[in-house]
């Protein structure tokens, strides 16, 4: 294995630590936080009492992760414009990551609101829709690296998670558990981040040698010559 796949695994399973560490930790230190109707930016908004800390040592390592992972992977594959693409995709989660440290939600995390709150929404919905197509992307095409690829309905299951997950937390009737949609997304995004460092860290990756590598060397030619004759 490479430097640079080590260095990918290593960024993406410290992203997925922040993130499910952050929500976890801060909700434990403020009182009356509630992890089930409660959105995890409410933990960073004007007006939190770790807001600083949380977006800057939680919500701002986990978007650097993650684009690191992503810009690693995507390099370091040697495979196509279609593996390249859904890594694109999937750099959304590290920009809303990164939006929620710099674009912080106002109080409750409104659907409308400020023009901080307008872009924290906007990226908000591009974490899980640009999201999601990458993990479909990445997971169940057969263009992509063996490391990315699972059964593809299991690419397709995550991916409808993530969907409907996102679309439940729009609904009003369901704010009392929008925290909880919110967290199963999340989850299914950096699980999948998880499985594929684990198996790039497995030495998963695929890579086209060389044409020069691929070369008959002196000896072999010698034999096939030998038993040709």
């Amino acid at each position: 294995m490479e430097l640079p796949d080590k260095a990918a695994a290593a960024s993406g399973i410290s992203a997925a630590a922040f993130a499910f560490s952050t929500p976890l930790l801060a909700g434990l230190a403020q009182p009356g936080y509630q992890h089930c109707s409660q959105f995890i930016s409410e933990l960073g908004q004007a007006g939190a009492p770790h807001a600083m800390l949380v977006r800057f040592a939680g919500f701002l390592p986990t978007g650097l992760l993650t684009l690191a992972f992503t810009l690693l992977s995507a390099a370091h594959t040697g495979s196509t414009s279609q593996t390249r693409f859904g890594f694109v995709l999937f750099s959304a989660v590290g920009w809303a990551y990164l939006a929620a440290a710099f674009f912080p939600c106002d109080p409750g995390c409104p659907s409308s609101g400020s023009t901080t709150q307008q872009i924290h929404n906007a990226f908000g919905a591009l974490e899980y829709l640009a999201g999601g197509a990458g993990l479909a992307l990445l997971g169940g095409s057969p263009t992509t690296p063996s490391w990315t690829r699972g059964p593809k309905q299991l690419s397709v299951l995550g991916s409808a998670i993530v969907f409907t997950a996102f679309a439940a937390m729009l609904i009003p009737d369901f704010e009392p558990v929008r925290g909880l949609f919110q967290r199963g997304a999340d989850a299914t995004l950096f699980l999948a981040v998880v499985v594929w460092s684990v198996r790039l860290l497995a030495g998963g990756v695929d890579r086209v040698a060389p044409e020069t590598t691929r070369r008959p060397s002196a000896h072999s030619v010698r034999q096939r010559v030998e038993s040709a004759e």
